[in-house]
């Protein structure tokens, strides 16, 4: 399953509301993946025919306060309003997700930022085929 993390910093009362319904994401549904928010920043993850998808709420960011990397171990997403003028005037001018998953298709991602949301797809690869080498003994 999905593990989802919530800053203990609440927004409002209505997070907490929402706190309450964590119980429902602790299924195994989606063991593989590891999303983890390291802000308060909100986020919807879903499949759709075959293609994983991430919408992020990002309101006052442009696409150059985000940085998205891929490595071996999944998919980075960080982000940080750069625009003082517009710093003060959202909730937060920071976020950092770690989706940590593996066989991502490197070349299936697409990412998007359209009215305040940004939006991430992407396929997994086919797993790589792990080799078995035989080991020669040495000696008598």
């Amino acid at each position: 399953m999905l593990p989802i993390l919530r800053n203990s910093n609440s927004l409002s009362p209505f997070d907490d509301f929402l706190g309450s319904f964590d119980s429902f994401f602790d299924h195994d549904w989606f063991k593989d993946f590891d999303i983890r928010p390291k802000s308060n920043a909100y986020y919807h993850y879903n499949e759709e025919n075959n293609e994983y998808i991430i919408d992020i709420q990002v309101p006052g960011f442009k696409k150059e306060d985000i940085k998205i990397e891929v490595n071996d171990s999944g998919i980075y997403l960080i982000g940080e309003v750069k625009d003082e003028s517009i710093k003060n005037k959202v909730s937060r001018s920071k976020f950092s997700y770690v989706l940590r998953r593996g066989e991502i298709d490197v070349k299936s991602i697409d990412a998007s930022l359209e009215d305040g949301i940004l939006t991430v797809k992407f396929k997994t690869a086919e797993p790589k085929k792990k080799a078995m080498k035989q080991i020669e003994i040495k000696g008598s």
